[in-house]
Order: C-alpha cells, then sequence, then structure tokens
C-alpha cells in the first residue's frame, strides 16, 4: 500500500489467555509520530473466530442467548467461537453449532471475512451460513446452558432496535446471510 506508515517500536505491555497488548510507536509519511496500542488476538497466534447463521428448513434463523462479560448482559448472537489449534473455521463452523444450538450444518456457504475493530485489534471472523440442519450435539466449553432463539430475518431490526442484539459481527452475519439466501431463490 501506498503511504504505508513505519512501526518505529512494537513491545507486548501485557498478555492473557485470549489476547495480547501491544504497543506500538508510528511515525507516519508526514513525520508525524503517535504511540497507539492495539489488542492481539489470541495472544499473537493468529487464531481466528468462525460466526455461523443457522438457517433451518422453515427460513427461521437460531441464535443463541448467551452472557457477555465485556458487557455486562445477556445478548443474543449467532453462534460463535474460535478457531481452535490444528482446525480449519470451516470445521470450526460446525463444531460451535453443535455445541451452541445442537445442530449440525449439513451445508456451510463461507459469506466473507470480517474485521471487528480493526484499529485496535488483529482478530478477523470467517463468516458462514449454514443450512439443511441435521440434530447433533456436542458438548461446549460455555460456563451456561445456552438458549437457542428462533426467528426470522425480518424481526432482526426489533431485536437490534431492543438492544437485545448488539454483536456487530453477528449483525454483519446477518445482513450478509438475508443477502445472499435472496441471490439464491
Amino acid at each position: 500500500m501506498v503511504n504505508m506508515p513505519k512501526i518505529l517500536r512494537r513491545k507486548r505491555v501485557a498478555k492473557g489467555k485470549v489476547f495480547s497488548i501491544n504497543a506500538v510507536e508510528i511515525m507516519f509519511p508526514n513525520g508525524k509520530k503517535v504511540k497507539h496500542e492495539y489488542m492481539d488476538s489470541a495472544t499473537g497466534n493468529g487464531r481466528k473466530s468462525a460466526v455461523i447463521v443457522p438457517v433451518d428448513k422453515n427460513g427461521k434463523i437460531l441464535l443463541i442467548e448467551l452472557y457477555c462479560t465485556g458487557v455486562n448482559k445477556r445478548e443474543v448472537m449467532c453462534p460463535t467461537g474460535l478457531v481452535d489449534k490444528g482446525e480449519t473455521a470451516l470445521q470450526a463452523a460446525k463444531r460451535e453449532c453443535q455445541e451452541e444450538i445442537g445442530y449440525l450444518p449439513k451445508k456451510l456457504v463461507h459469506l466473507g471475512t470480517v474485521e471487528t475493530a480493526p484499529g485496535y485489534s488483529t482478530h478477523s471472523t470467517e463468516i458462514y451460513l449454514g443450512t439443511n440442519l441435521v440434530p447433533s450435539k456436542l458438548q461446549g466449553d460455555e460456563p451456561e446452558e445456552l438458549k437457542v432463539i428462533r426467528t426470522k430475518f425480518k424481526d432482526v431490526p426489533a431485536l437490534i432496535k431492543k438492544r437485545k442484539l448488539q454483536y456487530a459481527t453477528s449483525i454483519a452475519a446477518l445482513l450478509m446471510a438475508e443477502k445472499k439466501l435472496k441471490i439464491n431463490k
């Protein structure tokens, strides 16, 4: 890319189980120097996550409701999770569906990749549309039983307005899936 800034210094300032925090000093082409911090996904090993929009034979979306520590509230979202070491995003998508909603999508279509917060995080998420759902339950790592919510695409704006569905990646995934399904009709 043209006119990219130069990283002068990079230092890891904190490391946790899910991410590390790095401090960088950057010089822009105009000579201005700034200091930024960013989260390095999964402590720098490049782990991604997968988000799945599972749609049943009646056209209903299967969402989950769970407690989210970062915002200290219950959120409605698409099944989602980290890609485990040695696993592809596609494999993670299938596993997460089985763990979180109790179904295996026999057909998965990759819809795209999103970066949730590129200004301060390296994390990216692969988005899938899952159809041809068959019952299949795997034990997950969630500390609580997840509530499965079946809804229609037309009801998504109301969930957003009521502040029940706020996870931007799920909102993007739902928009992408709805568009893909309309194109295929």
